[in-house]
């Protein structure tokens, strides 16, 4: 647990959240990713901002990228070589994290990934699109509600 709340920590205060300017909740952001996460042995928080990047962008970098708002992101092929099986989004916009996320199931899937525990916050919980991804992956599914 220690490990998953100091990164989550690290990223916020790294400026991932900051994007839209609200610093006011990032405690219980903390709270109900780590409740999430606890479920699995490694997790990578990947906080996704309503504006600034295309989904493409992100689901197919090869290398870390940086945007404009003092965020960044981590390379998912990196982080599944490493072994991480789990993930943690946060997104501000519902249709935005819902386009991100089609990317990366769709990339997991051309690399045949499988068994991966996602835990996504964004109002996206009713995406058929996400749920037949998902399926088709084994991939689970886990839906956070934020302060």
């Amino acid at each position: 647990m220690k490990k998953i709340t100091t990164l989550a920590i690290g990223l916020l205060l790294a400026g991932c959240a900051s994007s839209n300017g609200v610093r006011s909740s990032e405690d219980g952001m903390i709270k109900s990713f780590a409740k999430c996460a606890l479920k699995s042995d490694s997790t990578v928080i990947m906080l996704v901002p309503s504006r600034g990047f295309l989904a493409d962008a992100i689901a197919s970098a090869t290398t870390s990228v940086s945007n404009n708002d003092g965020g960044f992101y981590n390379n998912l092929t990196d982080k599944i070589q490493e072994g991480v099986d789990a993930f943690v989004i946060y997104g501000e916009s519902g249709m935005k994290t819902e386009s991100l996320m089609s990317n990366v199931f769709t990339r997991l899937k051309e690399r045949n990934v499988n068994g991966m525990q996602f835990c996504i916050s964004a109002g996206i919980e009713k995406s058929e699109k996400l749920g037949k991804l998902a399926d088709e992956l084994g991939i689970k599914l886990s839906f956070v509600t934020l302060p």
